[in-house]
């Protein structure tokens, strides 16, 4: 009889907190399910100075691309996966690296990224989205040439939206 009554005190104690857990994971607001679109990227470096620039996000059945740009020229492209609230993603810069973003309401994502080399040391990003009808040619994700990932050619140069480059 005393097990059953520690497994019910456990029950009763642990079922709120996981509870509470998955509530977290959810929180995420519906119309962050698809994070397609563009995003204005806040960072900082390494050596501790800041960077800005454009991430594009494109969604591709279960997984997603993304191509960086700095003063419009392409810095980096990624590939990632959405897990609940995370989205992770594999990039290739000058060196290859990787980022996990932390998917939050307010259309951002809030990252810490990291490459091969930088001894442990890791970095932090965030991404806030630009509202699509604020970007001029109007974005279309479903436009195959939005963004041309090397699938066909892989020595192809990538080339983002038109849109994002007035950014």
């Amino acid at each position: 009889m005393r097990i059953s009554h520690v497994l019910l005190t456990l029950s009763l104690l642990l079922v709120p907190s996981i509870a509470a857990s998955s509530a977290a994971v959810d929180d995420v607001p519906s119309d962050l399910a698809d994070l397609a679109g563009v995003y204005i990227s806040t960072g900082k470096n390494f050596d501790g100075s800041t960077y800005e620039g454009v991430v594009e996000i494109v969604r591709h059945n279960d997984t997603f691309q993304l191509v960086w740009l700095i003063d419009s020229e392409v810095v980096a492209l990624g590939v990632g996966i959405r897990t609940g609230n995370v989205l992770s993603v594999a990039y290739f810069a000058e060196l290859p690296g990787v980022v996990t973003y932390r998917i939050e309401a307010g259309d951002r994502l809030v990252g810490a990224w990291t490459v091969v080399g930088a001894r442990g040391v890791v970095s932090s990003e965030t991404l806030t989205k630009v509202p699509p009808e604020t970007l001029k040619p109007p974005l279309r994700p479903s436009d195959p040439e939005m963004l041309p990932f090397y699938q066909r050619n892989p020595r192809r140069l990538v080339h983002p939206s038109p849109s994002i480059r007035a950014l």
